[in-house]
């Protein structure tokens, strides 16, 4: 209850987990990010439906998501989030973000391993899916729609090194972070046209 972000008002907060299964939750109004969990490695999300989560979300605030992962314990987090469903989340409906990189804690700045597959994210009071570090990533078969700002948001901690992308009315991504509603054919071409080779 209430309306202050602060850790305390996830649904699941725990830190250094291994060999664990989230499933078949129903997460409802909560006012931090709702499954808020750091440093995984064999942990599986899976049927997961977030509605209304991060509900205190502004444009200063961090967290308040739906499903919000922080990496940087070991350097292989072998985590899979599938058949997700997030509606109507704060910051972001599903992000991962390196702890090291933000200088939150952490030894490895972009952990290997991390699989999103087969999730919905729509209607959010921001951005859908975002990846905040973590070179090793694979987002697969997710339909973002209907977000405030972009679908899918690459930033600055995620990209190699020398890439960047832009995309039409974000100005402030120009050169370095990368983000996208345009499709993936125009982040394509972008990436291609400013780095040849490297896409």
């Amino acid at each position: 209850t209430g309306n202050t972000n602060f850790v305390t008002g996830k649904a699941f907060y725990a830190q250094y987990l291994r060999d664990c299964w989230f499933d078949n939750l129903i997460l409802r109004g909560t006012v931090a990010t709702a499954l808020g969990i750091d440093y995984l490695d064999r942990v599986y999300m899976s049927h997961i439906t977030c509605i209304d989560c991060g509900r205190t979300y502004h444009s200063a605030a961090t967290g308040t998501s739906g499903i919000g992962i922080g990496t940087g314990g070991w350097a292989d987090e072998n985590y899979i989030i599938s058949d997700c469903v997030c509606v109507g989340c704060g910051q972001y409906g599903i992000f991962i973000e390196s702890q090291n990189q933000m200088t939150w804690g952490g030894n490895y700045p972009s952990p290997r391993g991390a699989i999103i597959s087969n999730c919905i994210v729509r209607d959010g009071l921001n951005k859908g899916i975002g990846i905040r570090g973590g070179q090793h990533v694979t987002v697969i078969g997710c339909e973002s729609y209907g977000n405030a700002a972009d679908g899918i948001y690459l930033d600055q901690l995620a990209m190699t090194l020398g890439m960047t992308c832009y995309h039409e009315g974000h100005e402030e991504h120009r050169g370095h972070p990368a983000a996208w509603n345009q499709g993936y054919e125009k982040l394509l071409h972008t990436i291609r046209t400013e780095n040849p080779g490297k896409a």
